[in-house]
């Protein structure tokens, strides 16, 4: 990490998308899919993303962050071809560790409140572990 990342820590950040992509369509139940309501899983992609972003400019080339926490309480539903908007603040850093909280709203009210904590590695450390992992695999 760079040492200027201190100066995203409590920095309010704003992110949009639109809900206008089958992709994000919630399809657990196929009665209720028909109605095209934004999934969870996929508002928490976009929020990790977003925070991916936030990040990119603090890190080494050699580093990239990956989600190790997320806690999000889904509010409100969301209907196709919806603007959905982010406010994301980073709270904290301890050590490698940075800790996220937010809120999401579509046009109409908050759907979404969530903390998350991403947290800094080596992508030398990462591919190592994925061999590993696959060493491991094949040996059983």
């Amino acid at each position: 990490m760079k040492k200027d990342i201190e100066k995203i820590i409590e920095k309010e950040f704003n992110f949009n998308f639109r809900f206008n992509s089958e992709e994000l369509v919630w399809i657990e139940d196929k009665e209720i899919s028909t109605e095209k309501l934004l999934s969870t899983s996929s508002l928490i992609e976009e929020i990790h993303e977003s925070c991916f972003k936030i990040l990119s400019d603090y890190l080494e080339e050699s580093d990239t962050s990956v989600v190790s926490n997320t806690a999000l309480t889904h509010i409100s539903l969301t209907p196709f071809n919806t603007n959905v908007y982010i406010k994301i603040i980073p709270e904290s850093i301890n050590n490698n560790n940075i800790y996220f909280k937010g809120e999401a709203f579509d046009e109409i009210e908050k759907i979404a409140e969530f903390k998350l904590t991403r947290t800094v590695v080596s992508k030398k450390y990462l591919k190592k572990e994925k061999e590993n992992k696959l060493k491991k695999l094949t040996n059983i």
